[in-house]
């Protein structure tokens, strides 16, 4: 179970594979994460993608499914605080973390940077229906202001760092 109140009893994701050491991976592997700690470990040290892939490589036309998705959120206009009561208020089984970018300064810009990784109740099994869920929570949840260009079934996402803070919802699945 990944958390004493946490309503998934499983998080699948895929994860940086150990051959691939390039800066940019395209080798992931399967992994069914059953503990909110080696959730933590992934998160916070491993490239990872909420999509599994033929052969564990990554790009579009290999795409299998995906049984969470992934938003990425780095606006000014749309801070942490105001996320995590939206995900409090649409009461929905969520887990953010924050991004290795968090409120620092990037292209000028310091604000809060994250991710907000939503299980999925059932899997979504093509890369055109894993936009649509990104799109249709990104109005939901964060009023369009998240990356777009992170809704490509093919993304992947870097660590978070080992001081990253890791967030968990309860709540019914979006």
């Amino acid at each position: 179970m990944l958390g004493p109140n946490y309503h998934i009893k499983e998080l699948a994701l895929s994860v940086r594979s150990a051959r691939d050491t390039s800066e940019h991976p395209v080798y992931f592997d399967r992994e069914h994460i059953l503990s909110q700690e080696r959730l933590e470990i992934i998160l916070k040290t491993t490239s990872y993608s909420p999509s599994f892939f033929s052969g564990g490589y990554r790009r579009a036309d290999n795409f299998k499914n995906a049984y969470c998705i992934v938003l990425d959120v780095d606006s000014p206009d749309l801070p942490l605080n105001t996320i995590i009561k939206t995900l409090k208020e649409l009461d929905i089984v969520a887990i953010i973390t924050t991004s290795k970018n968090h409120q620092k300064i990037k292209s000028g810009i310091k604000c809060d940077r994250y991710h907000i990784i939503l299980p999925t109740h059932e899997p979504i099994t093509t890369p055109e229906g894993y936009k649509r869920s990104c799109q249709a929570a990104s109005e939901d949840i964060c009023q369009g202001l998240d990356d777009r260009k992170c809704h490509d079934a093919a993304r992947f996402f870097f660590p978070s760092g080992e001081n990253s803070e890791i967030i968990y919802f309860e709540g019914k699945y979006a």
